[in-house]
């Protein structure tokens, strides 16, 4: 069983007071990001690109985010517990029954109003 960590790719490089947009600062800096996670017992698995919902000038906008993922394995301690179902609360005699339709409408699926 692995843990899993997901960390947003850096857009843009700050240093100072300028923004370096170069391929070379975005590479160093991906690097020393995946260097320190790595040093933390996390193995990289892949990158992902997963839509993101939010706002821009009170519209709703989605747009696509890159994120590293990570993983290590967990040990038996650190295994979460899953709760198991209780039996006693399967058989309380709960049943599933028809609901009769209200107002006008016919009993056939897709069927027009009245």
């Amino acid at each position: 069983m692995f843990e899993y960590k997901f960390v947003p790719t850096p857009k843009q490089v700050r240093r100072g007071g300028e923004t370096l947009n170069g391929p070379d600062a975005l590479t160093r800096t991906l690097d020393s990001e995946i260097k320190m996670i790595l040093g933390t017992g996390w193995d990289f698995v892949r990158t992902e690109r997963l839509p993101v919902k939010g706002t821009w000038f009170f519209l709703p906008v989605t747009r696509q985010q890159d994120f590293m993922v990570f993983r290590r394995p967990v040990t038996e301690a650190e295994r979460p517990v899953v709760p198991q179902p209780v039996a006693a609360l399967a058989d309380v005699g709960v049943r599933p029954r028809r609901v009769q339709a209200r107002g006008h409408a016919t009993s056939r699926p897709g069927g027009a109003l009245a």
